[in-house]
């Protein structure tokens, strides 16, 4: 059997579950509910324990729903045991870390797809989906209508864990949101979990840009560097930021956007500048970080890069200025693979680096 009949069948078998329907409308939050109610049966608690074998079935159990943001807790002899599940994303390093540091937890699980591509912090251990849903089907109980429930749930659990895992890997070390086999995702509404996952496991593999950055920036005052991950109208944005801050207050800053096949060189200003659209490309360009080249008609490039922008510059919301080229063109411009890619980045970044003392100027 070939990939494309592996995505297709798995495609059928979750468009015919009612249980997967259900899901769709808040996903992580259907996971979490479910859990936190087979936690609760008298047959199905058999998820709890074999989860946290430290608890002691004859001792009582308090199973709590977003207490203390966490998604699920059970709190046992006044001590917290954590549920984090992630379906549409790897964790937040940072935030386990500080739930962790909480005096009353004692450990925690981080459910998803795939196991994060770094060191969990202390207290915390991974459980994926596959491995919720074996725990499950070893569960023996009377209640032939819960039991039948449970089973089309496995069914789903393992099904999108292996439609997730064959998606990524289909797009191994490339910045790619499509191939013909990942289109079939659209029919049942997962591509934005795929994408949240892609965007995820490009922006990690980034932690040395990251680190690096950081570091520059401590050298020019009020400056920053960040990495951060939205999803919205369908599409996973990257943004690569080095944003100004005048008495800990946003003034604005420089940087690259990647959302799709778009990768920008942005500029903005914090809204109440005295600048718009046309003096921040003006600033842009007079610093050669906007490409004063670009023609619709005679030069459709952007620093030697091939592009699909038509409007020069494009803009949001007046303060927030930027030009692309694409990381992919059919037969003619492909740069999604990951090296390719972290050394533009790279070499964008440097290059923003060393105006931030001009910029410093603007931004009086």
């Amino acid at each position: 059997m070939n990939n494309q009949d592996v995505f297709q069948n798995l495609i059928n078998k979750l468009d015919k579950s009612p249980i997967f329907t259900m899901s769709l409308g808040s996903k992580e939050l259907f996971h979490s509910n479910f859990w936190a109610y087979l936690m609760n049966h008298k047959d199905y608690k058999l998820l709890l324990y074999s989860l946290f074998g430290v608890l002691e079935p004859s001792e009582p159990i308090e199973i709590k729903r977003e207490y203390k943001n966490r998604d699920i807790v059970i709190v046992y002899r006044g001590k917290e045991f954590v549920i984090e599940n992630k379906i549409k994303s790897y964790p937040d390093f940072e935030q386990l870390k500080r739930y962790g540091e909480d005096a009353n937890m004692v450990c925690g699980i981080v459910t998803g797809i795939n196991k994060p591509p770094f060191v969990l912090p202390d207290k915390w251990s991974f459980v994926s989906y596959s491995k919720i849903a074996s725990i499950l089907r070893d569960v023996i109980t009377d209640d032939k209508y819960l039991e039948s429930i449970v089973l089309d749930y496995c069914e789903v659990l393992e099904s999108i864990n292996t439609l997730m895992d064959l998606s990524l890997k289909e797009t191994d070390n490339r910045l790619s949101y499509w191939t013909p086999n990942l289109s079939l995702l659209d029919e049942i509404r997962l591509m934005d979990v795929f994408r949240k996952l892609k965007a995820d496991d490009f922006a990690i593999s980034c932690k040395d840009i990251e680190l690096n950055f950081k570091e520059l920036c401590k050298t020019h005052n009020g400056w920053r560097f960040n990495i951060s991950r939205s999803f919205h109208n369908g599409k996973a944005t990257l943004s690569f930021e080095i944003l100004k801050y005048i008495e800990d207050k946003y003034a604005g800053g420089i940087g690259i956007q990647i959302e799709d096949n778009q990768f920008r060189l942005f500029l903005g200003f914090a809204e109440g500048s005295k600048y718009n659209v046309s003096d921040i490309f003006n600033i842009g360009l007079e610093l050669g970080w906007f490409d004063s080249s670009f023609s619709k008609k005679e030069n459709r490039r952007v620093f030697g890069y091939d592009t699909s922008m038509s409007k020069n510059p494009c803009s949001y919301s007046g303060r927030w200025v930027y030009q692309y080229f694409d990381t992919w063109i059919k037969n003619k411009q492909d740069i999604q693979e990951y090296s390719k890619l972290k050394e533009i980045i790279n070499d964008y970044l440097n290059k923003a680096v060393s105006l931030l003392d001009k910029l410093d100027k603007k931004y009086e």
